[in-house]
């Protein structure tokens, strides 16, 4: 076969191919979604994973002790019950976001990731000026 027959061939296969290039734009481009949605997912998981290990760090920092010096009982100071309810929201707003995320809406997850992994509860967020 010559060439130029070769070269004709192609350009007929290359015309006819608009839907099969549709299609292979469409998959490329679906893939390339799903796996950012399923990055997302990880990273969120994996924050979520280290936060709830971080949770366990947070102890009561109030001991009670009998006379003998022998604990009897835990409380939580105002400032450590501040810092493990903020924790506490932190954990559930990852958790939310993680579960919208799963269902389909991936906002709230991508926004903590783009923050770099910041959690802020409501008492954090800056104040909206006027």
């Amino acid at each position: 076969m010559p060439l130029q027959d070769i070269n004709t061939k192609v350009a007929e296969r290359i015309q006819k191919c608009g839907v099969e290039v549709q299609d292979a734009v469409i998959e490329s481009l679906a893939n390339k979604e799903i796996s950012r949605r399923v990055d997302a997912l990880v990273k969120g998981v994996d924050q979520l994973e280290a936060l709830q290990k971080e949770g366990k760090k947070i102890k009561p920092d109030v001991k009670l002790c009998d006379d003998a010096g022998k604990v009897i009982g835990e409380h939580w100071s105002p400032k450590a019950a501040e810092e493990r309810q903020k924790h506490l929201k932190k954990v559930d707003k990852l958790t939310k976001s993680i579960e919208k995320g799963l269902s389909g809406d991936f906002s709230d997850l991508f926004n903590i990731i783009k923050s770099g992994g910041k959690i802020e509860t409501e008492e954090e967020k800056p104040a909206a000026t006027e």
